[in-house]
């Protein structure tokens, strides 16, 4: 129930944004997709190995997003119910094929290995939530380059989320005193 009223927040924020409008509708459209198109991606990555899950993506997949329709609208019939690319992937060559269409979502899941998609990630490789991490700063910033909208109120409170998850990063590695750790995951911000 929590995840359905993430998603239906999601869509209603898209729906007001673009009623709004103008530059609104324009900048909060490419931010709110992207939250969207990762949230798909994270439950299909998620639920690989979840058979129950697999049946029900669909109804978890947000029905926005650059991703909607070609890769998580419903697409082709499967026995008596129709389901999309993404709810049909049970490895991740299959969701690297469903996003293939997306330079940066492809380049967001090269880093991804069948073995590394669990908690280890070898030295080097960058984790997934760092790459949309990135995706997200970069289009928050672009948010200020625009004039006279609401978007970059929410792409400053966004921007200030990251913020503060460098710094508890940062604060943990050295902590922990694994200072060599810092740059894996903390995302520059302009």
């Amino acid at each position: 129930p929590l995840r359905l009223r993430l998603q239906a927040y999601l869509e209603d924020f898209h729906s007001f944004c673009s009623k709004v409008g103008g530059s609104t509708a324009e900048v909060m459209s490419d931010i709110l997709e992207l939250e969207a198109d990762r949230r798909a991606i994270n439950i299909t990555l998620n639920s690989l190995n979840e058979m129950s899950i697999i049946k029900v993506r669909d109804s978890l997949y947000p029905t926005i997003g650059r991703l909607y329709p070609n890769s998580t609208g419903i697409s082709e019939k499967k026995g008596n119910a129709y389901v999309s690319k993404m709810a049909q992937a049970i490895e991740l060559d299959a969701v690297r094929n469903a996003v293939d269409a997306f330079p940066e979502y492809k380049k967001a899941l090269e880093g991804l290995s069948a073995a590394t998609s669990g908690p280890g990630i070898e030295e080097g490789e960058k984790p997934l939530e760092k790459e949309f991490d990135e995706l997200e700063v970069k289009l928050n910033t672009l948010a200020f380059e625009q004039q006279f909208h609401y978007g970059m109120y929410y792409a400053y409170v966004k921007l200030k989320e990251q913020e503060i998850r460098n710094i508890v990063w940062i604060a943990d590695c050295i902590s922990q005193d694994q200072k060599s750790e810092i740059d894996r995951y903390v995302v520059h911000i302009f």
